[in-house]
């Protein structure tokens, strides 16, 4: 039998039980978001150390890992953030996230690609690709890495190769200028007579809308091609 005296401390207990519950959950709100705030806000070195010290108390959590392995993908530490992600699908399996670490690392890729570090392309978009297979993103910057590494190396095999690269470039991101630009230059660069191929791919440029600079200067390259071409032809009677 229960006497009252029991009858009240049974909900105190249940209280002060949903209590610590709460504050516990307050807690981890607050150290979880802190993490991941840091991380939105572009503040990488401060996110990562933030979610590792969230992790050493809530180790289980598998979104602060997830955040965690963005945060170095950021930084530029492929191989710690896939640790990361590994330990985070270990504990909560989420192929959502997949494509987010993708989507990252092309971008990762990008970046890379414009510094002309086209080596370091290559390990980040197998790596996106592997990850998300639908990452057309990524299967552009690893053509374009390609295309534009054998275009400045410069052999006849490789712009034709390169030509190649571009045109998988174009078909992963048709709506882009830039690989029918660098597929004119390349044709340029392979011979210097073939100018059907290079108006055509400039001309496809301009379709596409490229930055007023690569505009002005595909317009200016049209006419000179155009102008050369004329020459050409009415010289060899063709």
């Amino acid at each position: 039998m229960i006497t009252d005296g029991w009858k009240i401390l049974i909900p105190l207990g249940i209280i002060a039980f949903l209590s610590l519950q709460m504050c516990t959950g307050l807690k981890f709100a607050k150290v979880g978001e802190r993490g991941k705030q840091l991380y939105e806000q572009g503040n990488y070195d401060q996110a990562v150390a933030e979610l590792k010290l969230s992790i050493s108390e809530y180790p289980e959590n598998a979104e602060l890992r997830y955040y965690l392995g963005l945060a170095y993908l950021r930084q530029g530490h492929m191989d710690s953030a896939m640790i990361a992600h590994e330990q985070a699908a270990e504990i909560k399996s989420d192929t959502g996230m997949d494509s987010v670490y993708s989507a990252v690392m092309a971008d990762r890729a990008k970046k890379l690609r414009e510094s002309e570090q086209y080596e370091a392309v290559h390990k980040w978009v197998d790596q996106a690709i592997k990850l998300d297979k639908r990452n057309k993103r990524a299967y552009y910057e690893k053509y374009m890495a390609k295309g534009l590494q054998l275009y400045y190396q410069g052999s006849k095999w490789e712009l034709w190769d390169a030509i190649v690269a571009f045109g998988n470039a174009s078909s992963a991101r048709p709506d882009n200028p830039m690989p029918y630009y660098y597929s004119a230059k390349s044709y340029q660069k392979k011979d210097d007579k073939d100018f059907t191929n290079a108006i055509d791919q400039f001309n496809k440029a301009l379709e596409h809308n490229p930055p007023d600079k690569i505009s002005a200067e595909i317009k200016q390259e049209l006419e000179d091609l155009k102008r050369r071409k004329k020459l050409y032809e009415d010289f060899w009677g063709n």
